[in-house]
């Protein structure tokens, strides 16, 4: 996974790019977001953000999400978290920089770089204890997974009702997203661990 700078005014994007880090910052924000806080992050003009709403919209719908609007609120994304959480996974270039109450703010409690070294010792540690072992391939996605889904649960949205079915990786995901809960102080649903499971 690739991790930009939140810098987008000596970061210059591509119009692939601004459309879609302007849909995950729509994704990731609480409420409503206006188009000019998300030209503002971007360092475009407001214009330039209403010519790339079809698109942003399709970029969303995509995904199996849809992009509202209300008159002087602005706009807001439905969508399960499921397909909020998957539009991630396969965001280009994925930054965990969010909108806040309409309001662009980094992360208080540590970053990316931080978030991942905790992570990684956290899967290495359990497939030694569990005997269990990730693919390289497999580690990378986990890793990339496991960042989404601490930040969006730091942004109280938790994955949605999910039925268990047995098998043999739950306790090895309960362990590791026990530790994740300690490490990163944040509160987990069962749903969470079933999917985790399951991912």
């Amino acid at each position: 996974a690739e991790y930009v700078s939140d810098d987008y005014y000596n970061y210059r994007l591509s119009r692939t790019e601004r459309i879609e880090i302007a849909a995950g910052l729509l994704i990731n924000s609480i409420g409503f977001s206006t188009l000019s806080t998300i030209a503002d992050f971007l360092y475009v003009s407001r214009v330039t953000i209403i010519n790339d709403l079809n698109d942003i919209k399709k970029c969303l719908s995509d995904s199996g999400m849809n992009l509202i609007s209300q008159s002087c609120k602005g706009m807001k994304v439905e969508g399960s978290e499921e397909s909020k959480r998957m539009f991630f996974m396969k965001m280009s270039q994925l930054n965990l920089v969010f909108l806040v109450n309409n309001e662009i703010e980094n992360e208080p409690d540590y970053d990316i770089v931080d978030l991942q070294h905790i992570l990684r010792k956290i899967l290495n540690e359990q497939e030694h204890v569990h005997g269990l072992f990730f693919t390289d391939k497999s580690f990378e996605k986990t890793i990339r997974y496991l960042s989404i889904l601490v930040n969006r649960i730091k942004h109280g949205e938790y994955m949605e009702q999910i039925a268990r079915v047995q098998n043999e990786y739950y306790e090895f995901a309960q362990d590791i997203l026990r530790f994740i809960v300690q490490y990163c102080h944040i509160q987990l649903t069962e749903n969470e661990i079933v999917y985790f499971s399951q991912f």
